[in-house]
């Protein structure tokens, strides 16, 4: 899935470059990698070393980081190369920390919790309600 995000962030960002008569961003010049670097990279290596983040919330706090940072280097790109600035663009990238903080926490926790479950399961034997 990230993979084609990127393709597609980087085939987008062509296209404008060609678009804007010879003005250039770094932000859009990148903006391929932020896909690629936050979502195929970790997902290639869970992939590899076989662990999974099964947890729904870290996931879907993940993807949203990924999202937001994304989206925050295109508007970025497109401000800038139209000659603006917007003080709103921050808000892009405070959302992306937040919820790359809350993946961290959430796959944490998970972690630690899935660990303790299983340590009890093989403790006290399975849960009898």
């Amino acid at each position: 899935m990230y993979l084609g995000v990127a393709g597609f962030c980087g085939a987008y960002s062509a296209v404008y470059e060609t678009l804007s008569h010879g003005v250039n961003s770094l932000w859009m010049v990148t903006l391929f990698a932020w896909p690629l670097i936050g979502g195929a990279v970790p997902y290639t290596f869970a992939a590899r070393f076989g662990k999974h983040l099964d947890l729904p919330w870290a996931r879907l706090a993940h993807h949203g980081a990924v999202a937001c940072a994304t989206l925050g280097a295109c508007v970025t790109g497109v401000l800038q190369i139209y000659g603006t600035s917007s003080a709103w663009v921050g808000v892009y990238w405070i959302a992306a920390i937040l919820l790359a903080i809350t993946a961290a926490l959430s796959a944490a926790v998970g972690v630690q919790r899935n660990h303790t479950d299983r340590v009890n399961a093989v403790l006290l034997g399975p849960k009898r309600d």
